[in-house]
């Protein structure tokens, strides 16, 4: 297959004329500076103390039912009658 030659100047002068240098506005540089420089304040959030009783009391009614129900279940499945 025979190679296919490219004059590099014609190639380069068509680039040239495609591709135009766009230059962005000073305010929008001065804008992208800011922005990066800028670090908006950090606000620390602590969780609420009101959720912990909540959950312990929950989870304390929770266990207590389950021990109700398996401990009535077991009463019914191996009383002696």
């Amino acid at each position: 297959m025979p190679k296919k030659v490219v004059d590099l100047d014609e190639l380069e002068m068509s680039l040239t004329g495609a591709l135009t240098e766009v230059r962005p506005s000073d305010v929008f540089v001065h804008n992208i500076k800011h922005r990066l420089r800028y670090r908006p304040p950090m606000e620390i959030e602590y969780p609420q103390p009101q959720r912990d009783p909540v959950v312990m009391l929950g989870g304390v009614l929770i266990g207590s039912l389950l021990a109700i129900t398996l401990a009535r279940s077991f009463y019914h499945i191996f009383r002696r009658g």
